[in-house]
């Protein structure tokens, strides 16, 4: 008969193979949850109990999703099926004004479908945490996010958009760093401070130093001229940025002190909300000019570098305010646009983003980790066949064959660490395989090779 052991590795293996997806998409659900919980999953929310922005006054809203065939399906709050010229004629004499909701997870592949809809519908798209972000389609598809917007070309661009948007702009230790006359200035590796201090620093020694400072957001402020900062070029530190993990904001501006000193006190204490856990969009959304009812432009792009780049034109005007001037106003009360002239977030982009999230140790990427997790309990599942190996690599000898019971007893301790801490985490998954291989060996030994072997012996007697 088969061996009892084998007989639950064979089950074990039946079972992996048929849950290999299911599992491998958990630890990779369990491993995200561990991150950001900015990138928990879209989930759709009834259209009666989303928050749609205030200053869309009293309005009905209706989900839209595109079909198999192409077209529009609209659904009011009830479930009822509509057509757009049901619904708008729904509107007459009606108080509450209709308005197209769609979920993420819904956006079409070719944004030309928008043309279909009526323009007097407006569209807006429910996103994660209780965002809701307008769709502009006056003059092309563009993306409204209070007042920043954010013109895209495609269903990519307009998904990527939506990342970055609910994106948080500041993770990890914040640096905010402001440039030294003395270009050698050196960076504080280990920042002690509970809260965000403005660091002073020189050029040359930002750009030897920027790989201590991997996975942080560094802030820097400072005029830029030619695509250059004071001592520093901003290629350099981008490229420096995408090699580390950093998240690297570049604020242009001729009041670089005025300007960390009040970013520095909006991110210890913020006033509705801490600017650690703003999403970028409300991060940028504080550069906009609250007397200007333009929206601010955004531009997303690639550097190729699994490195995504955000850029915003500040509404500074060309006109040098008094206030700017004066060294007796706290800065904390001068607002952002008259200080800052451009915003650029160079950050790890979408897919390097989720990878980094996904980790549990930050230094070792998220497929090394997952395979170590697998392994650990594959390898655990074949403890017998785990242990029968390594003692192949390294077979103890006796406590008798030992002099001294002390070096018998460390060899021993070291003997089972390392196999649980090596051996069982890296070659767990081959020694499970490996039983596996000779659980189907003996199987077809014993109800192949063995009949056989007995028919062929009764014919040839």
């Amino acid at each position: 008969m088969i061996n009892k052991k084998y007989k639950h590795l064979a089950a074990a293996f039946l079972i992996t193979l048929l849950t290999t997806t299911t599992v491998h998409a958990g630890l990779i659900s369990l491993l995200g949850k561990a991150g950001k919980a900015v990138n928990k999953a879209d989930v759709d929310i009834p259209v009666s109990k989303i928050e749609l922005p205030e200053n869309i006054g009293d309005v009905a809203p209706a989900s839209i999703k595109p079909n198999s065939s192409g077209h529009w399906e609209i659904k009011l709050d009830n479930g009822s099926a509509v057509s757009f010229d049901e619904l708008l004629k729904s509107n007459v004499g009606n108080k509450k004004k209709p308005v197209l909701v769609l979920n993420v997870a819904d956006i079409p592949a070719d944004l030309s479908m928008f043309k279909n809809i009526p323009e007097s519908l407006p569209v807006y798209i429910n996103a994660k945490n209780k965002q809701v972000f307008e769709l502009q389609r006056d003059a092309g598809v563009a993306l409204k996010y209070k007042n920043v917007r954010l013109p895209v070309q495609n269903a990519k661009q307009l998904k990527d958009g939506l990342w970055h948007l609910q994106r948080p702009a500041l993770s990890g230790t914040v640096r905010l760093f402001q440039f030294d006359k003395d270009i050698n200035k050196r960076v504080q590796e280990t920042l002690y401070a509970s809260k965000a201090v403005v660091e002073k620093v020189g050029g040359n020694a930002l750009l030897d130093s920027i790989s201590s400072l991997k996975r942080q957001t560094v802030v820097i402020s400072a005029p830029v001229k030619n695509g250059k900062l004071p001592g520093a070029s901003i290629k350099q530190l981008q490229q420096a940025a995408a090699e580390n993990d950093i998240n690297l904001i570049i604020i242009d501006s001729d009041k670089p002190a005025k300007l960390l000193k009040k970013f520095a006190k909006e991110t210890n204490t913020g006033n509705s909300i801490n600017a650690l856990y703003d999403t970028t969009g409300d991060f940028l959304n504080k550069f906009r000019d609250h007397n200007n009812s333009s929206a601010l432009e955004l531009r997303l792009s690639n550097t190729g570098n699994s490195q995504s780049v955000v850029q915003l034109k500040s509404a500074q005007t060309n006109t040098v305010s008094p206030i700017l001037e004066s060294n007796l106003i706290d800065a904390s009360h001068i607002p952002l646009h008259l200080l800052s002239k451009a915003v650029t977030v160079y950050r790890p982009d979408q897919e390097r983003s989720k990878e980094l999230d996904q980790r549990i140790v930050p230094w070792l990427h998220s497929d090394i980790q997952y395979y170590l997790i697998v392994s650990t309990v594959m390898g655990l599942i074949a403890i017998s066949t785990s242990w029968t190996l390594w003692k192949k690599i390294w077979l103890l000898r006796k406590r008798k064959q030992y002099s001294n019971i002390l070096i018998f007893a460390i060899l021993w301790l070291l003997h089972r660490l390392l196999f649980i801490t090596i051996f069982i985490t890296i070659l767990g998954l081959p020694s499970f395989l490996y039983a596996v291989v000779m659980v189907i060996v003996k199987t077809i030994n014993f109800l192949v090779i063995r009949p056989v072997r007995w028919i062929v012996g009764l014919v040839s007697n």
